[in-house]
């Protein structure tokens, strides 16, 4: 509206309350368009896709993973090679000297490789002698009585009985012969007038008067196969065994339960065990060695002798066999 016009019709002042009048109106038309709720809009179309962000930083270390399970056992290794056959050994024979029964000879190899030992059965003094003949008593040579049992150790002039046996010769009593780590049963000296005396394996090992030697293990055993059925019973002496075991001693080997003595000291066995060294080591073990005693322990058969190992350094009784 023209404001010139109205004001000429109406007059200034009324111009002015028109206006506040006019503009109180419109005020109130707009709130009122505003509180009335118009129609959902039409959806905006999707946005462009977004470009691809930046690559990441590298993430923190793991922790250490679980130890894995074992692994399956590796296959067998193949078999080694067959080692190179040995060279064979040169064979060697001992034999008494036909020329003079005082020495042996032994020869090894063949043909040009030939060699010769020859050495003593046994000394006298500086002579050689053959024990199966003679005996040495005191330096001097004596003939032994075809028809006798009996010899003389020269070294203390004891006298022994001996027995053949199965193409063996053997002592008929125990060793009482003073060596080296040697003792009567419980120190008593009658004990070894009876029993003999108990050596160490060391001290029995040269304890045998010359032309005699400490058996070896299969000496004992070719023994018992001499005797036959029952040897122990029938080795065994008829008398000197406690609780009645004694033997029927039918080729007068006469063994004696002459006991024994431990390494740690002390006496025990006497009237009940048996015991007798060889000179045969027991395998791998240097520290023992092979005996042969009865089997006292046995309910039913104390008559049975039997081959065992034992400690070097218990003290044993003493069988020697001629040489």
């Amino acid at each position: 509206m023209n404001k010139s016009l109205f004001s000429s019709l109406f007059g200034a002042k009324r111009w002015t309350f028109f206006c506040a009048l006019v503009t109180m109106l419109s005020i109130s038309v707009m709130f009122t368009i505003s509180c009335i709720e118009g129609p959902e809009g039409v959806a905006g179309q999707q946005g462009e896709t977004g470009q691809k962000g930046d690559k990441g930083d590298k993430g923190d270390k793991g922790d250490k993973g679980d130890k894995g399970d074992k692994g399956d056992d590796g296959d067998d290794g193949d078999d080694g090679d067959k080692g190179d056959k040995g060279d064979k050994g040169d064979g060697c024979r001992v034999v008494t000297d036909s020329n003079n029964s005082a020495y042996l000879v032994m020869t090894c190899g063949t043909g040009s490789n030939t060699t010769t030992e020859r050495w003593a059965k046994a000394m006298c003094g500086a002579v050689a002698y053959d024990p199966a003949k003679h005996i040495c008593r005191r330096g001097q040579l004596e003939a032994i009585d075809d028809d006798s049992d009996t010899f003389i150790d020269g070294r203390d002039d004891k006298e022994y009985r001996f027995v053949k046996i199965g193409g063996q010769t053997w002592m008929a009593q125990n060793l009482n012969y003073q060596a080296s780590n040697s003792w009567c049963y419980g120190d008593d000296n009658d004990n070894c007038d009876k029993y003999g005396r108990l050596y160490t394996w060391d001290a029995a090992k040269s304890a045998c008067p010359s032309g005699w030697r400490l058996p070896s293990s299969q000496n004992w055993k070719d023994l018992v196969e001499g005797v036959g059925d029952d040897a122990g019973k029938k080795l065994k002496s008829e008398t000197g065994w406690d609780d009645d075991r004694n033997g029927t001693d039918e080729f007068g080997f006469s063994l004696l339960p002459s006991g024994r003595s431990p390494s740690f000291g002390g006496f025990y066995g006497l009237g009940t065990e048996g015991y007798w060294w060889t000179a045969t080591e027991y395998g791998s073990q240097s520290d023992r060695a092979h005996r042969w005693r009865y089997d006292f322990q046995s309910t039913d058969n104390y008559n049975r002798l039997l081959e065992d190992d034992d400690d070097k350094d218990y003290a044993n009784a003493v069988r020697c066999v001629r040489n």
